[in-house]
């Protein structure tokens, strides 16, 4: 006689049926988690490029629009984000400093809550006279 086998096909069905779930909820929280380290190393290299652009003698307005700039590039919406710079004219010595600060939100959809998150980013650097010139 030969073994029937369809209980031990069953029992694989429902294994796979009960793990799914779980492997799904690691899966997607991954991407969440992955796409909020995204968003916020994005705002640490924009405050950075923008404090880097205001010492070399760029008035407020030129270093938000390259902050903005560099935002987008990254794939995050600049409107999202709220500008600073410090103060708010500035001469040479002067230490100027950059910031941006950003709410973000986890959505919690299996207990149906969510989480919000600020991050916020600070770049000081002190304007310096470059090429022996005051730009």
């Amino acid at each position: 006689m030969i073994p029937r086998a369809g209980k031990q096909q069953g029992q694989g069905l429902v294994e796979f049926a009960l793990t799914l779930p779980i492997l799904l909820l690691i899966l997607l929280g991954g991407i969440a988690f992955g796409n909020l380290m995204r968003q916020i190393v994005a705002m640490h290299n924009a405050v950075d490029s923008g404090a880097f652009y205001a010492s070399l003698g760029h008035n407020k307005d030129e270093v938000q629009d390259h902050v903005r700039l560099r935002l987008s590039e990254q794939l995050v919406d600049p409107d999202q984000v709220d500008f600073g710079i410090l103060p708010e004219s500035y001469s040479y010595g002067d230490a100027v400093t950059v910031s941006l600060t950003k709410t973000m939100v986890i959505d919690a959809a299996l207990w149906e809550s969510s989480f919000p998150i600020v991050s916020r980013s600070t770049q000081i650097i002190q304007k310096e006279i470059t090429g022996g010139q005051q730009n």
